[in-house]
């Protein structure tokens, strides 16, 4: 049986691994790190938060047909299987002062939830960051279709253009990946360009293009080794599955290696994150008796309620 309780002997070994974990930080660059961090301007432009691809469909002005495209993108994913999330961008307040939930959030409530036959509605403070969005306040979700949040360096942006002016505008969006046009002659100045273009018509075709490039996305991830430890014949054969939410991506032993896990999400930790967690988890393991020598791998899983 194992002897789980810690002594003075637990004591020094795990200090001593905390001694090699801080004369690790000061040997090199020093500056925080977590794991993840907030969004800003400066960061480098990404198409993916964590293991969750997303797509920003964008535009200039209103009325352009953000919402008109983006369902119809939703209704094709979903005729794939694709698990989708949508976080959708708006000026406009909410919730109704003089409603029920509206008197208790004017009464100071922190969040107000509503529950009816139908749906469930959260209210809570205004977040603008997309990254805190998708990190903090959903469920996992391997892809999520955003409108709105026009210049952040994060997703593949869609723009919607219809005129010169806005091709031209919109051609320096982070991450730009397709135009959306009902105009033929704009969708043809955008190829011109370089860019990949399509009609309004044409949205089985991008469609098409956001599953593909979702599964290219998320398979690279798995710095493609195709390792089959999962039990499926390729990176991809699991991307796709994870799209459908038929596994999580903790099942795939690459994205999983070096990393901790919450509630069931994958969050990668930083190299010296991970050294200072091995020095820690070595303490404990030296300091229990029964435990083998040479142990290469372990999990630990921990009920925080």
């Amino acid at each position: 049986m194992l002897n789980h309780f810690i002594d003075t002997k637990a004591i020094n070994i795990c200090l001593h691994y905390l001694k090699q974990t801080y004369l690790y930080l000061y040997t090199v660059e020093y500056r925080p790190y977590y794991l993840w961090r907030r969004a800003s301007t400066s960061e480098q432009y990404t198409p993916n938060i964590g293991y969750t691809v997303i797509y920003r469909i964008i535009a200039l002005g209103s009325g352009a047909g953000k919402t008109s495209l983006g369902e119809q993108v939703v209704e094709g994913l979903r005729r794939k299987g694709v698990v989708v999330a949508v976080i959708k961008q708006t000026h406009e307040p909410q919730i109704d002062p003089g409603s029920d939930p509206g008197r208790y959030w004017t009464a100071g409530a922190n969040i107000v939830v509503v529950s009816s036959p139908e749906e469930t509605t959260v209210f809570m403070e205004s977040e603008h960051d997309l990254r805190n969005l998708v990190m903090k306040y959903m469920p996992y979700h391997p892809l999520v279709i955003v409108e709105g949040f026009r210049g952040v360096n994060v997703g593949k942006a869609i723009a919607i253009i219809e005129n010169e002016e806005e091709l031209q505008h919109l051609a320096k969006e982070p991450g730009l990946w397709f135009i959306v046009s009902h105009d033929f002659d704009l969708v043809s100045s955008a190829k011109e360009m370089g860019l990949n273009a399509l009609l309004f018509e044409e949205i089985d075709a991008l469609v098409g293009e956001i599953f593909k490039d979702s599964i290219q996305t998320l398979s690279s991830l798995m710095k493609p080794e195709d390792c089959r430890k999962c039990g499926f014949g390729s990176c991809i054969e699991l991307a796709e599955r994870i799209l459908r939410l038929e596994i999580q991506p903790i099942d795939c032993p690459i994205l999983s290696r070096g990393g901790i896990i919450v509630d069931d999400r994958v969050l990668h930790l930083d190299p010296r994150m991970q050294t200072i967690l091995k020095n820690l988890v070595r303490g404990f393991l030296a300091s229990i008796e029964g435990i083998p020598s040479g142990v290469k791998k372990i999990r630990i899983d921990i009920e925080l309620e």
